[in-house]
């Protein structure tokens, strides 16, 4: 698999989601450092999760382009060749700040002549609690003398750590863990082909995600809902991944 190549698809502006992902499995069968390909037409189907009309269609819409090149051949396959320089990055638009008029401007603080003046008013004598510890003391009702010392020296408490994980996105170098292939293999899924839909469908969507992992046990327990009765196709999917 040409890495370079795929990365050039995936960060293009190719619009629908169906194009994307049909150029992307195009993308994915190209051999490391080489532009020529020469898939079926059910092969990238296949592969993009989408029907044969459809694959088609959007070979047409990306040889219009120009940035693929088809040539046809008798009784075979036809041989799509690459040109990433014709590529589109998709770029993203900054959103500037609104500024708001003068009219709705927060108006200025008033200065020690203009302010009105305030009578301090009269505070109630506190009363000390009926029952339990005095504030005061070294024990707090839930036990908590760190947060009790700091406040009576004067220190803010310290803020409490954050327990939601940071979400990122899906890395390059993620690959699928020993669970995900046997969980793979006792349903009778295609490992290499779900990681590949995975992947793509992170990257097309710009999900984040706190722990990708999980995120793709969820997707193979829904594949396993949604496959068809009988056994996959995987031949063609790992002939053409270890060329």
């Amino acid at each position: 698999m040409s890495v370079e190549l795929l990365n050039v698809v995936l960060r293009s502006d190719l619009a629908p989601l169906a194009k994307r992902m049909v150029a992307t499995a195009l993308a994915s069968v190209a051999p490391p450092e080489a532009l020529t390909v020469y898939p079926s037409v059910a092969h990238i189907a296949d592969l993009a999760g989408v029907g044969r009309s459809t694959v088609r269609k959007y070979l047409a819409e990306l040889e219009r382009d120009g940035v693929i090149t088809r040539t046809p051949r008798s009784n075979s396959s036809n041989i799509y060749k690459f040109h990433p320089e014709r590529f589109r990055p998709a770029t993203r638009s900054a959103t500037s700040r609104e500024v708001p008029p003068e009219s709705e401007q927060a108006p200025e603080p008033a200065t020690e002549d203009t302010a009105p003046r305030q009578e301090p008013e009269e505070q109630a004598p506190a009363t000390p609690p009926p029952h339990g510890p005095h504030p005061s003391s070294s024990w707090t009702q839930k036990g908590n003398r760190r947060g009790t010392e700091r406040s009576l020296d004067g220190d803010a408490p310290a803020p409490k750590p954050t327990r939601h994980k940071p979400r990122s996105r899906l890395p390059y170098d993620w690959r699928p863990t020993d669970a995900h292939r046997a969980f793979a293999a006792e349903h009778h899924l295609d490992i290499d082909r779900e990681a590949f839909r995975f992947r793509h469908h992170a990257d097309a969507t710009g999900r984040l995600m706190a722990n990708w992992n999980a995120a793709f046990t969820t997707w193979l327990d829904k594949a396993r809902d949604l496959r068809p009765a009988g056994s996959p196709r995987t031949e063609d999917w790992r002939r053409f991944c270890e060329q």
